[in-house]
């Protein structure tokens, strides 16, 4: 399955759902009703096998989850869903992220759950001029209002704010407060309520707006607050479509990270279409948001890339001669620490730049300091480092090859 370095031109929509509950020491698969099902997606005797096949499809689907059964396989189960036939389940939006031998249990041989993705509750302001969410004891409204503060129905591409009011769950006003005026498409609005950190007395709002374009881009904000009283509206970043942040516990510290990828290498190597780009590890530290890729918690999901980008090369041979492949595979290769034969490799089977690539002026300063038609192309691998180095993955030692 292609992994988030693929660009993929859709829109990534969480669903809700319901959390696990602990019981008898452990964690254990939440009960169901008489009219609920578990989505069995696929099952394997490898748990970590397991694991990262749920990761890949979570996303797309209501809340999923590894669970060990009786006959020691590791079952990947998403819901539960209010439904019970199949037939059913192929008339929702998440269909498409399922494979042809899904299907619907009750669960009976489910032991232990050993991985969960987070609970999101997530909700769609692009028909309504108000939507209500609550998560945990936090209850979240958002009104959208025009330039003059009235509700507005949000027609495309005219200037509008959000007017975010935060209470408890007994009613109790935590805050009120607006979002930047910009203009946004009417579709592609939301919010997400999901905990990020296990040490804020409130879980954390994802605001999501769509700007336009074909393909970009969702401005994504961060409400949090560190002690309850006051909050902190975060400011993202814009993100291409299938670029926008992934909340994974990839250390399993109990703290989400953002997973997203490096945007910078989108439309600099090759077109839209070709380029791939390396993943990047964030973390919302207080009202920051930290990059985190170099870290050592964190490099086995640049294996895991690595592993599955080689993977689909074995399928298209004719990716190793494309830059905007090259590009990204040496990038990954940077951070596990082999930047020379990496570079050594690209600068063998690079292609044509066919005017992509990284420019700086005639005397080498950078190139906001001449004009585009002054400025040089560089080759590819020269373009290709100095990329690595103004985008800090030559910080450590570049030689230095991962044991």
């Amino acid at each position: 399955m292609q992994r988030l370095f693929l660009i993929m031109l859709i829109c990534l929509c969480p669903f809700l759902s319901s959390g696990a509950s602990a019981e008898a020491g452990r964690e254990m698969p939440p009960s169901l009703k008489n009219s609920e099902r578990w989505l069995v997606v696929a099952a394997r005797e490898d748990k970590q096998e397991a694991i990262q096949m749920a990761r890949e499809v979570s996303y797309f689907l209501p809340q999923t989850f590894v669970v060990h059964a009786k006959n020691g396989w590791f079952a990947i189960v998403a819901g539960p869903v209010e439904l019970t036939s199949m037939e059913a389940v192929r008339e929702k939006e998440y269909a498409s992220a399922l494979p042809d031998d899904a299907y619907l249990s009750k669960g009976a041989n489910y032991q232990e759950v050993v991985w969960s993705s987070p609970r999101i509750v997530r909700v769609d302001l692009d028909d309504s001029t108000s939507v209500e969410a609550q998560l945990e004891s936090l209850v979240v409204e958002a009104v959208r209002q025009d330039a003059e503060g009235a509700p507005s129905t949000g027609e495309d591409y005219v200037q509008t704010r959000l007017e975010i009011t935060l209470r408890d769950v007994n009613g109790t006003l935590l805050q009120t407060l607006p979002t930047p005026l910009d203009s946004y498409a009417s579709f592609g609005n939301s919010l997400e309520l999901v905990r990020i950190s296990p040490e804020t007395p409130y879980p954390q709002v994802l605001i999501r707006r769509f700007t336009g374009g074909a393909h970009c881009c969702f401005q994504t904000s961060i409400l949090t607050s560190a002690d309850g009283n006051s909050w902190d509206l975060v400011e993202a970043g814009n993100f291409d479509a299938g670029a926008d942040y992934r909340l994974v516990d990839l250390n399993f510290d109990g703290t989400l990270e953002l997973l997203t990828i490096d945007q910078t290498f989108l439309y600099l190597f090759a077109p839209y279409a070709a380029s791939f780009a390396p993943p990047e590890v964030h973390e919302l530290v207080g009202s920051k948001i930290v990059n985190v890729s170099a870290q050592a918690d964190y490099r086995a999901e640049f294996v895991n890339e690595l592993r599955d980008l080689e993977g689909i090369a074995e399928e298209s041979p004719d990716l190793w001669e494309m830059n905007g492949f090259l590009a990204a595979w040496g990038a990954i290769k940077t951070r596990l620490g082999d930047f020379v034969p990496a570079l050594a490799k690209i600068t063998q089977r690079h292609g044509p730049a066919h005017d992509f690539g990284v420019r700086v002026c005639p005397d080498g300063r950078n190139i906001d300091k001449c004009s585009y038609e002054e400025a040089v192309l560089l080759p590819f691998p020269a373009g290709f480092t100095l990329h690595l180095v103004e985008q800090g993955y030559l910080t450590g030692d570049p030689y230095r090859t991962a044991q």
